[in-house]
């Protein structure tokens, strides 16, 4: 999940006006100097919030007086920013807009909804979803550019190309599929594409049966941010992959020196998007498809092939609920890896990930150099999962030893940060209820 817009039922309006990190600001016409003082604005955390008044009228003369909340934005960028998460080409004296171009699981996506129930006084149940961005970050081997230049259309709707065919989007009546080239945008050294879906409409996810009463198999029910959970969030990955299979896309990887002369002159014309759209009839499109994709399956490198996997590789682990302690620190990498080692009472753990590091010095408290290296030599999974964990997208192309120092570095960072979340999340000075109870 990443754009939201959520409206916030039977709140305190003025309990949210009145809080001290919210600057309301009401609308001023450009052209006309007016004051619209039934609508307040506040920017927070790369999102915003809206009240909007309905006042009665001289149409209207009885009719109550009514507040709406509305709560729209990136959730991404919000608990990235919540948590000092920067862009790579972030720069201090520049205009920031956020960063959402790393990995956003679901306890992320849990946390951010814990921090605006919080934030409104509400339940998770008031809060009403109008629309819905979901996706993922996939990390390829090639050049995103490579696949996006050669997207053709998506059911019949063609692609329209934006940032020097970095980002190419086919509009739906009820929603957009989009693909771009997530590297370029925030200057990032590994090569990352993002698949998505915004839904402009919810009856488009929330519509149980269509207008003949069969069943919509990709059903998915969510309505507030209560209905979120590790069930939805599959059936989103679910439809989003369908969705990306439904992708017609020429494939710039095809060799073409092992091809017949018959299709060779047939790839003249499947590479061209007017000959897909203008030329054929879209009754007329299947055989053409069928030849296109099998010359891509047995001459090219397959990119959508590729992509296909990372998308499924990363919905698997972003939408795995991963068991929390009871404080806010949570230990990812333990809940990701999902292990059961074999360990003795006196086997030391990372304080950090969790993972065995008997293997290093005695007083070891951070799975170090020495740690990473047996990992790497002996369980490559669990190094894999480290490295996706907590090796910055900037030295995913280092060689080893850089990638296992900036990995331990972070380590440390992580426990430190940890520290300073939780002292920013309970003062001292303030009550603790797990403090209390001696939790």
């Amino acid at each position: 999940m990443d754009y939201v817009n959520i409206e916030i039922k039977n709140i305190d309006v003025q309990r949210l006006i009145n809080l001290s990190k919210l600057d309301f600001r009401c609308q001023i016409s450009k052209s006309t100097g007016y004051v619209d003082e039934n609508v307040f604005i506040a920017n927070y955390i790369f999102c915003y919030i809206e009240i909007k008044t309905i006042k009665p009228d001289n149409e209207h003369p009885n009719r109550p007086v009514k507040q709406y909340v509305d709560f729209r934005g990136s959730i991404h960028k919000m608990w990235n920013g919540l948590n000092g998460v920067l862009a790579p080409n972030y720069q201090e004296n520049k205009p920031y807009n956020g960063f959402n171009g790393n990995q956003f699981n679901i306890n992320n996506i849990f946390e951010v909804r814990e921090h605006l129930t919080e934030l409104f006084d509400c339940n998770s149940s008031q809060m009403i979803f109008h629309g819905l961005e979901f996706g993922v970050n996939t990390i390829l081997k090639f050049y995103p550019k490579l696949f996006v230049k050669g997207l053709l259309y998506h059911r019949n709707t063609e692609f329209e190309f934006s940032h020097q065919r970095n980002t190419a989007e086919a509009e739906h009546q009820l929603w957009k599929f989009k693909i771009y080239n997530k590297s370029i945008q925030y200057g990032m050294d590994s090569h990352v594409l993002r698949i998505e879906s915004k839904t402009k409409k919810m009856e488009d996810i929330n519509c149980r049966y269509n207008k003949n009463g069969i069943e919509n198999k990709y059903y998915i029910g969510i309505k507030t941010f209560e209905d979120v959970n590790e069930d939805t969030l599959k059936k989103l990955s679910k439809l989003l992959l369908k969705r990306f299979d439904e992708v017609v896309y020429y494939d710039f990887t095809i060799k073409k020196k092992n091809l017949s002369k018959t299709n060779l002159k047939n790839i003249q014309n499947y590479s061209s998007q007017n000959y897909w759209i203008n030329d054929l009839e879209s009754n007329r499109r299947d055989r053409p498809k069928t030849i296109l994709k099998s010359i891509i399956v047995n001459h090219s490198d397959n990119l959508h092939e590729q992509i296909r996997k990372d998308i499924i590789e990363k919905c698997v682990i972003n939408n795995r609920l991963l068991e929390s302690s009871k404080c806010v620190i949570i230990n990812p990498l333990y809940r990701l890896l999902n292990t059961t080692q074999k360990q003795d009472v006196n086997n030391t753990l990372c304080k950090v990930t969790g993972l065995d590091i008997s293997m290093q010095k005695k007083d070891s408290i951070f799975l170090s150099h020495t740690g990473l290296k047996h990992f790497y030599k002996t369980d490559r999974k669990v190094f894999d999962k480290i490295k996706l964990i907590y090796l910055s997208y900037r030295w995913y192309n280092s060689d080893l030893d850089k990638q296992i120092l900036e990995i331990a570095h972070d380590i440390r960072n992580t426990n430190s940060n940890q520290g300073i979340k939780q002292d920013r999340l309970y003062p001292t000075q303030q009550t603790n209820l797990l403090r209390v109870l001696g939790m």
